[in-house]
């Protein structure tokens, strides 16, 4: 009999665990585990003097081994912290100086830290100049996509939706390693490429990662670079306004209704007159006061140029994504989110109204394919809604 009341003790311990850990949202650590993929190369830091690199290891050290441009074998290293520094061309570590052009780390555990970030894959350090380096991380494309995933959408977005962004970074990388096999890198790891930070993917970016594994968009068998915007605004622009790309069907734009519940599908500006004339300044040579400032040229919502007209009566034309990077240079933020704007200009100075956020504007719709997800759309209806013409193809991997 005691028996049994040890066993059903142990029965409601085990339950009490299991819903105390629901409670909590309690998750297992992530094991990361991808098929084999092509390598993709990151550029993480440029014209740098020094790092720190910690290999990821047991406890208090980590080991990694050196490779050294031109070297036959490896230099190993064992630490919590490795200091590269680079002074009249020559390479400084772990009481060591080298003249090679280049050192590659490699972590035994696979991982390394740096900048308070976790990275999959080998370091590259590449000697840019007498005293400066660039640094960029080599790593498999599926986890390097998994983590593009998980910084360019919320995990708990529909499944089909990750899907969709997945294919999309897939395509895009993979489309510039082709491109730039003659270069030190492929891809920049900010936004202005793919949005590549040091953290763990979430388990439901790595799930859309793995059931689309090599997956690609392609039109007519070629692979695209499949360009993506957080918010449309109501309409993506034309890839080849932002893009030297081929300007095919799938990249025309398409009129998008799905983003309208997006926090970034209206916003915003104004500038007193004497802010407008401090953006205006490269095009005002002799700070003149603003008569007028008017868009002069448009295709569909996208602003192509603005027209501005001087107290003297003086009449410039701009480039209204000069115009964007001037006003965002002078606030330190981005307070024109998109080029998707009307400009209103009265005595107290300019009002701009616009939609969407994005530097482009093209492609994927990131907040349209959540509200189509959210309508239990597939990834390849959304895909074929925002590029029309492109067809699912499979780059590597097995067989459809």
């Amino acid at each position: 009999m005691r028996i049994v009341w040890i066993l059903l003790l142990i029965l409601c311990l085990i339950a009490t665990l299991w819903l105390a850990r629901d409670l909590v949202g309690y998750e297992p650590p992530i094991v990361e585990k991808y098929p084999p993929s092509p390598a993709v190369r990151v550029l993480l830091g440029r014209k740098l003097s020094s790092i720190a690199v910690e290999p990821e290891g047991v406890g208090k050290s980590g080991r990694m081994s050196l490779w050294l441009a031109g070297a036959d074998k490896p230099l190993r290293w064992e630490g919590r912290s490795l200091l590269i520094e680079r002074k009249s061309g020559v390479f400084g570590f772990a009481g060591l100086k080298e003249t090679a052009a280049a050192l590659e780390l490699i972590p035994d555990e696979g991982f390394f830290s740096w900048q308070g970030g976790r990275y999959p894959g080998s370091l590259r350090i590449l000697a840019n100049g007498e005293e400066t380096f660039d640094v960029v991380n080599e790593l498999p494309l599926e986890p390097y996509v998994s983590r593009v995933v998980s910084s360019e959408m919320r995990s708990q977005w529909p499944l089909e939706t990750l899907k969709a962004q997945a294919v999309a970074a897939r395509s895009f990388a993979l489309f510039h390693t082709q491109q730039r096999r003659n270069s030190p890198y492929d891809l920049l790891g900010n936004s202005r490429a793919l949005s590549y930070r040091g953290a763990d993917p979430a388990r439901r970016a790595i799930q859309a990662v793995l059931e689309t594994r090599g997956v690609v968009l392609q039109y007519h068998g070629r692979l695209l670079p499949a360009f993506f915007v957080s918010t449309c605004g109501g309409r993506t622009d034309r890839a080849a306004l932002s893009f030297s790309v081929e300007d095919t069907p799938c990249f025309q734009g398409v009129a998008c209704p799905h983003c309208r519940l997006s926090p970034h599908y209206e916003w915003n500006a104004t500038f007193t007159p004497g802010e407008l004339k401090e953006v205006l300044a490269a095009w005002n040579t002799g700070q003149e006061a603003v008569a007028s400032l008017e868009v002069a040229a448009r295709e569909n919502e996208r602003v192509i140029t603005l027209a501005a007209r001087f107290a003297s009566g003086r009449r410039v034309e701009l480039p209204a994504v000069d115009f964007r990077l001037a006003a965002n240079r002078r606030a330190g933020k981005e307070v024109l989110r998109s080029l998707h704007f009307t400009l209103a200009l009265g005595p107290e100075g300019l009002v701009v109204q616009g939609k969407g956020w994005g530097w482009h504007g093209s492609g994927l719709c990131q907040f349209g394919a959540k509200k189509m997800g959210d309508d239990l759309r597939t990834c390849k209806e959304i895909l074929e809604f925002y590029f029309p013409g492109a067809e699912l193809g499979r780059a590597y991997g097995a067989e459809m």
